[in-house]
């Protein structure tokens, strides 16, 4: 018989979203996000009083809801995603890619 268990519920894992510093020449749309904790259909995370996840169809770090989307659904609406703000309007991305690294937290003294 096969079982699969964690030693810690998978409903303490929120995953929140830490930012650091941005540079780059695309406006910078990701800070929105900063400190949310990721969202699903069956984890309503967001401060919106809809579920974001189930809007906007994917997971996310929605605050309410969203200045960017690189998991939405796949279409050529820009209200499906994957989206990205840029200049004050919306609009939907062909390509994206996101680079995540574990961040230690420091040790105090």
């Amino acid at each position: 018989m096969n079982t699969f268990s964690l030693t810690i519920p998978f409903v303490f894992y929120r995953y929140r979203l830490k930012l650091g510093s941005y540079t780059g020449n695309a406006q910078d749309a990701l800070s929105h996000h900063k400190d949310m904790f990721f969202s699903t259909f069956d984890r309503d995370n967001d401060k919106e009083t809809r579920n974001c996840a189930i809007i906007c169809h994917g997971g996310w770090w929605y605050n309410a809801c969203y200045n960017a989307n690189l998991n939405g659904l796949w279409s050529d609406k820009a209200d499906k995603g994957p989206v990205w703000l840029w200049a004050k309007h919306k609009e939907g991305v062909s390509f994206s890619e996101m680079k995540i690294r574990r961040v230690r937290s420091p040790v105090s003294a």
